[in-house]
C-alpha cells in the first residue's frame, strides 16, 4: 500500500506517526542519517508520514506559524505531514531546503486542497536516510499513489531539485522551483576564483545532473524555476551559491521555463512568502492562466524591498 492511501486511511482517527515501508537501496556512500532505536524504523527500510487534522484557510497566520512549530520538533523523526484538504482532487506537494523543515506550509496558507510537505534534515538533497527514500525512490511512490490527483509542486534550493527531480514524468501538473540547485557543483567551483569577502557555497557529491536528467520530461506539465538576479543581499560573505550557474542552464530544457526575478537572495521564496502564498492559490484554485499567474508573481516580487 502506497502511503497517500495508508494516510488517508487513518487521518480521521489517528494522529500519531504512520510507518510505510518501501524499496530503500541507497546509492553507494550515501549518508544514512542517525540509525535509532525504534520498532518502526528498521536500517532505512520504512520513513513515517504523519497526518494532522488542521485545514489551513480555517487557521490565521499565526496558528499557521503554531502548527508549524509543532510539526518542527518532529523533523528528525518524521519525513512528511499530510493534510487532508476539502478538495481532495489536488494535492501540493512541498519540498522542504536545506534545514527548513517544516517552514514550507507557509506557503500553503491559502489552499483548500491536500498538502503534503516533506523534508529530511539527515540529507537537504534527498539523496536518502531513515527519515526518507533517495528522491528517485520517493518520486516512484508519489507517482503511483497521487496518479489520479492534480499535482502541485513547490520547493526552494534543494528543495526545488527535489520538486524537478519529481516532476519528470508527472502529466499536466504545475511546478514553481525557486533557486533550484541542478547539479553537483564542488569541482566547478573549485575552478573559479572568488573575490575576497565571497564564501561560496557548493551541492554535495552524487546528484542528477536535472539538464540530463529533465531532457525528456513529459511536456504536459508547466515547470517554473526562478532565480535572483543577484544574491548581494545574502550576504554574500557568508554565503554564496552562485544560482545562475544553476538555474540559467535549464533554459536549454524545452520543458522548463526560466524566469529572472529583481532580488537580490539566495532564499527569496521565505522572503516573499505573501506572494508565493498567493500565487500557489492562484494555481490551485483561480481560472487565471498559468502565464498570468506567474507574470503577477515576478512583478510582485520586483517591487517588494529588496
Amino acid at each position: 500500500m502506497g502511503f497517500m492511501r495508508l494516510v488517508q486511511s487513518h487521518y480521521s482517527s489517528q494522529r500519531g506517526p504512520r510507518v510505510v515501508r518501501v524499496p530503500h537501496r541507497p546509492r553507494a556512500g550515501a549518508y544514512q542519517g542517525p540509525q535509532r532505536a525504534s520498532a518502526m524504523i528498521t536500517s532505512g527500510d520504512s520513513f513515517r508520514i504523519r497526518s494532522r487534522d488542521f485545514r489551513f484557510t480555517d487557521h490565521s497566520l499565526d496558528e499557521i506559524n503554531q502548527e508549524i512549530f509543532e510539526v518542527n520538533q518532529l523533523a528528525e523523526e518524521v519525513g512528511g505531514v499530510f493534510y487532508p484538504g476539502a478538495d481532495d482532487s489536488r494535492t501540493l506537494v512541498l519540498f522542504a531546503g536545506y534545514m527548513e523543515k517544516f517552514a514550507t506550509l507557509s506557503f500553503a496558507r491559502y489552499v483548500s486542497c491536500n498538502v503534503l510537505a516533506l523534508q529530511d534534515v539527515s540529507s537537504p538533497w534527498y539523496q536518502g536516510s531513515s527519515t526518507l527514500p533517495p528522491i528517485l525512490d520517493l518520486t516512484r511512490i508519489l507517482e503511483d499513489d497521487l496518479k489520479n490527483q492534480k499535482l502541485y509542486l513547490f520547493g526552494q534550493a534543494s528543495g526545488a531539485y527535489a520538486a524537478l527531480v519529481a516532476s519528470k514524468n508527472l502529466t499536466e501538473a504545475k511546478i514553481i522551483a525557486v533557486s533550484p540547485h541542478s547539479f553537483s557543483d564542488a569541482d566547478l567551483k573549485r575552478r573559479i576564483r572568488f573575490g575576497a569577502g565571497i564564501a561560496p557555497c557548493v551541492t554535495p557529491d552524487g546528484l542528477l545532473d536535472l539538464v540530463d536528467f529533465l531532457h525528456d520530461a513529459d511536456e504536459s506539465s508547466d515547470r517554473v524555476v526562478i532565480c535572483s538576479s543577484s544574491e548581494t543581499n545574502n550576504p554574500a560573505r557568508d554565503y554564496f551559491w552562485l544560482d545562475h550557474l544553476h538555474a540559467l542552464r535549464l533554459a536549454h530544457l524545452s520543458a522548463v521555463r526560466v524566469f529572472v526575478a529583481n532580488s537580490t537572495r539566495h532564499s527569496f521564496a521565505f522572503q516573499n512568502a505573501q506572494i508565493f502564498a498567493t500565487t500557489l492559490q492562484a494555481a490551485i484554485h483561480s481560472r487565471d492562466t498559468w502565464d498570468a499567474i506567474m507574470d503577477r508573481c515576478l512583478f510582485n516580487i520586483s517591487v517588494q524591498p529588496a
